[in-house]
């Protein structure tokens, strides 16, 4: 995280988001036996007795992802939507060399993770703003807010 000020015209609240993991989903666009991705791609492994799934990991961009036997593919630990399409072409080149006429179909992000880092008072402010809205935030600030006390 940056200790540089934040350029309050983007963000007002003195608030910085910072994208800590982005998750996407992908298909193959067809079925694969997972003990032969495992045995021709690189980077595998498959313990079907732990988990139904390859797991397989890159270091550019650094992620992870969880092959079913279905063709559906689960990519995590990425810092934004263009590394993991990157990441997503990767692996389905990577499930190519096992013979699979295997490419990147209907992708799509499905969760991110966000850090910020905010002092006391900007925490404070966040959550009456939210009071004055609609109240719904009220729990989620008051539980940070406790964890915060506990530091």
């Amino acid at each position: 995280m940056s200790s540089a000020a934040p350029d309050l015209s983007l963000h007002p609240s003195g608030i910085v988001p910072n994208i800590d993991n982005v998750v996407a989903q992908f298909s193959l666009g067809c079925e694969v036996d997972l003990k032969q991705v495992t045995l021709h791609a690189k980077n595998c492994e498959y313990n079907p007795k732990r988990y139904p799934a390859v797991v397989s990991r890159i270091r550019e961009p650094h992620s992870t992802a969880c092959i079913f036997a279905s063709g559906k593919v689960n990519v995590t630990g990425t810092k934004s939507e263009a590394d993991a399409k990157r990441a997503a072409t990767k692996f389905a080149k990577n499930v190519k060399k096992a013979d699979y006429a295997a490419s990147v179909n209907d992708f799509r992000v499905i969760w991110g993770s966000m850090l910020c880092n905010m002092s006391q008072s900007k925490l404070k402010r966040v959550e009456l703003k939210e009071e004055r809205s609609n109240g719904e935030c009220r729990h989620a600030c008051q539980h940070v807010q406790s964890m915060l006390r506990n530091i």
